[in-house]
């Protein structure tokens, strides 16, 4: 019986922040003060854990997630930059410049985009969904597929930081962990990429039957997982989100009939992508590094 409890109240804290979150549409900020409170007091009250240990243990997990907080900032930093300098509208630009069709296009930005912008560490939300309206797709379905694109390949994402924190909190190697997590991607990218012919409903499709369409979206689910497992096995987590989405870009854009200019504006704009690949396949493959 008393096992039972313990397993009713572990899930309490997920219970009580997705009430907070949901039925009273509580901040991120509030979330977490709450739930670091409330975590507080079911550790001490119900699990009868002493009050120094337990603050220890939040030292440790907060002194163990910094590395994430600091990708995720760098992030954020850099997304907003490339917004404010007009390159991140001219890269999109440029890719829909090799992709004729609409429902391509629409996949291109939902699968390919999103998981390069996550995998960089750029949050993908408010660059996917502008771009996708601007494609024609409804509101309600730009913002659920902005969300949806990266969202099976999402623990290697954000340059492979989220395993890096796992890998610190089991002890478990981090390629072991990785190429788990991309095998279980595998399934998981498939059943998102399955989800986006229903958002884009009342959007130009030129034709393209259902059917048709949910080939093409497992294909390119298949595609980017794909690519992403390949990238754990040769050179490990931190490029498989990026690469994946890159690789599905360059794939469709292949299929296009369209050309793409390339001139020095676009490569200044494709710059701080190069150098963090670059410097992430380096760390990644030169041992001394």
């Amino acid at each position: 019986m008393i096992h039972h409890l313990n397993f009713f109240w572990s899930w309490t804290p997920i219970v009580f922040l997705s009430i907070l979150a949901i039925g009273f549409k509580k901040s991120a900020l509030f979330l977490s003060m709450y739930g670091a409170l409330f975590s507080l007091l079911l550790t001490v009250w119900i699990f009868e854990t002493p009050v120094s240990v337990a603050l220890m243990a939040g030292l440790d997990g907060v002194l163990t997630t910094f590395p994430l907080l600091l990708v995720i900032v760098a992030g954020i930093l850099l997304s907003h930059v490339l917004m404010a300098t007009g390159s991140l509208s001219r890269i999109v630009d440029w890719f829909m410049k090799g992709v004729s069709s609409v429902f391509l296009r629409n996949l291109l930005i939902t699968i390919g985009v999103g998981n390069f912008m996550e995998g960089a560490s750029v949050i993908a939300e408010p660059v996917v969904a502008p771009m996708l309206r601007a494609s024609g797709v409804m509101p309600a379905g730009a913002a659920a597929l902005s969300i949806v694109g990266y969202s099976g390949l999402m623990t290697l994402e954000l340059t492979g930081m989220i395993l890096a924190v796992h890998a610190l909190i089991t002890g478990l190697p981090i390629q072991s962990l990785a190429v788990c997590a991309a095998w279980l991607s595998i399934p998981a990218t498939l059943m998102m990429a399955a989800c986006i012919p229903f958002f884009l409903k009342g959007t130009e499709d030129e034709g393209i039957n259902c059917g048709r369409q949910f080939i093409l979206c497992l294909g390119a689910g298949s595609i980017t997982a794909v690519i992403a497992l390949v990238t754990v096995y040769l050179v490990g987590p931190a490029l498989s989100g990026m690469l994946g989405g890159v690789g599905l870009i360059l794939f469709l854009i292949r299929m296009g009939i369209q050309k793409m200019p390339m001139d020095r504006q676009i490569l200044l704009d494709l710059s701080p992508f190069a150098f963090m690949m670059a410097a992430l396949l380096l760390v990644n493959t030169l041992p001394f590094l």
